[in-house]
């Protein structure tokens, strides 16, 4: 895995943004995002969620 640099970071935020993430296909982007820039699908949604960018999947406990 390469390491974080801030080009990279802005690299993929942009990417995910553009992509135009819902709640059903945010994890399917971050994944194909992940293989893409070769990270770990977690680390590329970290960096999402520290952007404020980073689309939640809800949970079907917390519908009503």
């Amino acid at each position: 895995m390469s390491e974080w640099t801030d080009e990279l970071k802005e690299q993929v935020v942009s990417e995910y943004v553009a992509a135009e993430p819902t709640a059903e296909n945010s994890m399917e982007i971050v994944t194909e995002l992940a293989e893409k820039h070769e990270q770990s699908p977690n680390g590329v949604r970290v960096i999402l969620s520290k952007a404020g960018v980073y689309v939640k999947k809800t949970s079907a406990s917390n519908a009503k």
